[in-house]
């Protein structure tokens, strides 16, 4: 491995949360600043010691008249006054979305899916290499152990069945989820489904302030900052 590699490979700790639920579920999240910084440290200021470039973009249809928006990129790191070839990244957002109210436009698709491609680009170099090779849970690294194993006639009843929980307790539960969702975790289906189930069980008045609690996530990754 190279020295930049192992550098980089451990994020800290404040970029790390977890994805309580969703098809992610289990996994961490990394704070998109914390590579920009990352990159800064490694190379030097963003258009000095390591730029991007817009390669590539186009949109594509949805079910039910949703659309997808699609981006490649480019990055480019600087080392010994020379530039390195292209290191290239993809991601994605949701462009057009359907909810409860009706057709949703996201006019900051772009700068998710931008978002999205640069961390793919990092990988690359080994920038939060352990979350995704999943070395770390949360900012502690798992240990493998052997297990042993218990003796027939020790061994405990499994436990009864949970409960199916009611609507009231899926409702509060994912307003608990919307509160460390990633980005990733709502554009997956999973998410998408459970939204649109619950928004169609709640009635009219839940289901708005359900759709106010998406829209405030959303917002909040819009504000998070892409350029350095």
């Amino acid at each position: 491995m190279t020295e930049i590699y192992e550098k980089t490979k451990k994020p800290d700790s404040w970029a790390l949360k977890p994805i309580a639920a969703g098809r992610l579920k289990g996994k961490t999240d990394i704070n998109p600043q914390w590579r920009y910084e990352t990159l800064d440290k490694c190379f030097g200021l963003c258009g000095l010691g390591w730029k991007y470039e817009l390669s590539d973009y186009r949109v594509e249809p949805g079910a039910n008249g949703e659309a997808i928006l699609f981006v490649s990129i480019n990055l480019y790191i600087r080392q010994d006054d020379k530039w390195s070839d292209a290191i290239p990244g993809f991601g994605g957002s949701m462009l057009i979305e359907r909810e409860k109210s009706g057709m949703h436009n996201n006019d900051e698709a772009f700068k998710m899916a931008v978002t999205d491609a640069l961390s793919v680009a990092c990988k690359m170099l080994g920038i939060g290499a352990d979350i995704y090779a999943g070395r770390m849970d949360g900012d502690k690294y798992q240990k493998s152990a052997p297990q042993e194993k218990t003796p027939v006639s020790q061994q405990q009843t499994p436990p009864p069945a949970p409960q199916k929980k009611t609507l009231e307790e899926r409702i509060a539960a994912f307003r608990e989820y919307l509160e460390t969702a990633t980005l990733e975790g709502m554009n997956g289906n999973s998410y998408k489904k459970t939204f649109k189930e619950l928004c169609l069980l709640a009635g009219p008045e839940k289901a708005e302030e359900l759709t106010k609690l998406h829209n405030n996530r959303f917002q909040f990754f819009m504000q998070q900052p892409l350029e350095k």
